[in-house]
């Protein structure tokens, strides 16, 4: 429910609403000046890629069963590429607007300075984070056969809240009766979207080279998701519950509240029934919105915890202006840590990326949490593989052990993975398309909708701008 822009009343007991934007300026630009680097541009180009100047727009056109099967648009593939195209190209043609040389810590200023105001004011618009992060809640229900509408269409640019609203509650009493691991997932996928945004940048950064200057763009996600996660357990979850209680129509009210309230106590609590919450205060329909008042002490300090733990996301040297390291002569590498919230608890991921003439490869070992134990993962991705001048070939294989039936309270284990293969064509120097054909089994996967398995195939194209 909260746009990623308002995410900064969350930093704890710091300033009311309508000042929590500048906070948030002044937090992220600290540091912003550390990103700086004071003696370099920002994201600087590995040498022998070539397309330090480029937009990569990875555009997937058709997501089965996604689309074929439940009808929905768009999928999280879909929104992802568009986020990450459009965030590309905004930066790219914002710097062409201010063409001043990176010769002194002014010009360079000058040009973070659009840029960060941009990334800013333009987050409640189609296509930005805002969108992105309401995109992903809405195709977890998707896959569930809800329908519902994103409210960034409105372009209500200075909204204190932006919702997902068009579900019933009828809707929402049989995702908690049949799929209760989906309805968690579903409250977390928001940030999820964010994360995944950042990383997207960055892979692009790191294989192909772009310089399209997303260091603040990654600081203030970061700062967005950090506060965010934070407030579950602050009064900011408590007054958002009692300032939305005028909306006398259910489907006018957001599918959810104060995400990450809602995501634990849904959590800890998979066999109460949704109509359980109570009574709305207009006297129609469900108390959907759950406040820290709401939660036992034993969900509060877990909660507590994920906004402790979520700054690990931070552990993460791009944001830094630190896109690779030098293992020898031709090959890269780099490193970060990822924390999630699931349907199941949480995942800590630590992730190497490396890159050389030959390979261009991530390796991220996992580790998946419930309330009792931990649970291993390993995954293995190569990119772009040459089978010929024109095709190349993107494998990725996944090993898991996850708590049985996604369930939170439970010492069982269920084996599982994914595996997908991808095919890309160039047609041209600037015009690629690409065929990806995989499955997985039950469990959690980010940027992925389904807890079920699934066998899925994308279709799209990839564009390359050169500047």
């Amino acid at each position: 429910m909260v746009a990623p822009l308002r995410q900064c009343d969350a930093l704890p007991e710091i300033v009311a609403s309508r000042s929590s934007r500048t906070c948030c300026s002044l937090l992220a630009g600290l540091f912003f000046v550390i990103g700086l680097g004071l003696g370099s541009p920002p994201a600087q180009a590995i040498p022998d890629l070539g397309r330090d100047s480029a937009v990569i727009c990875d555009l997937t056109l058709l997501d089965h069963p996604f689309q074929t099967a439940f009808g929905s648009y768009p999928s999280m593939a879909q929104s992802l590429g568009a986020s990450s195209c459009f965030y590309q190209w905004s930066h790219r043609s914002l710097i062409r607007l201010t063409p001043d040389q990176w010769e002194t810590f002014w010009q360079r200023f000058r040009q973070y300075f659009v840029l960060s105001l941009f990334d800013a004011i333009a987050t409640s618009v189609p296509l930005a984070n805002t969108w992105l992060h309401e995109e992903y809640h809405r195709a977890v229900m998707a896959v569930r056969g809800i329908d519902s509408y994103n409210e960034v269409y409105e372009l209500d640019l200075f909204a204190e809240v932006i919702q997902v609203s068009g579900v019933k509650d009828e809707q929402l009493i049989d995702l908690k009766l049949n799929h209760n691991q989906d309805l968690v997932r579903l409250a977390a996928a928001g940030i999820e979207g964010t994360l995944e945004l950042n990383y997207d940048l960055q892979k692009k950064q790191f294989f192909d080279g772009i310089t399209t200057y997303n260091n603040f763009l990654y600081i203030y996600n970061y700062i967005g998701v950090v506060s965010y996660v934070g407030s579950g357990t602050s009064d900011l979850s408590d007054r958002l519950k009692d300032e939305r209680t005028d909306q006398d129509d259910p489907e006018e009210r957001d599918f959810v509240g104060h995400d990450f309230t809602s995501w634990v106590y849904d959590l800890h609590r998979p066999n109460e029934p949704y109509q359980f919450r109570g009574t709305h205060p207009s006297g129609e329909g469900v108390d959907r919105y759950r406040g820290k008042r709401d939660l036992t002490d034993e969900e509060e300090k877990f909660l507590n915890l994920q906004g402790k733990l979520i700054w690990l996301n931070l552990v993460d040297p791009f944001w830094l202006n630190l896109s690779s390291f030098r293992w020898s002569d031709t090959t890269r590498w780099n490193f970060k840590l990822r924390h999630f919230l699931t349907s199941h608890g949480y995942t800590i991921d630590a992730v190497v990326l490396s890159r050389s003439p030959q390979w261009r490869q991530i390796v991220t070992l996992r580790g998946y949490r419930n309330a009792y134990r931990w649970y291993p993962g390993l995954e293995y991705e190569l990119i772009r593989l040459p089978l010929t001048s024109k095709f190349s070939l993107s494998p990725r294989l996944a090993y898991w052990q996850q708590p049985r039936d996604q369930r939170f309270k439970t010492h069982s284990i269920a084996e599982g993975g994914m595996g997908s293969v991808t095919l890309h064509y160039e047609a041209s120097e600037n015009w690629e398309s690409f065929l990806e054909v995989g499955g997985k089994t039950a469990g959690w996967l980010a940027s992925n909708p389904y807890t079920d398995s699934v066998v899925e195939t994308r279709t799209g194209v990839t564009v390359v701008f050169q500047w």
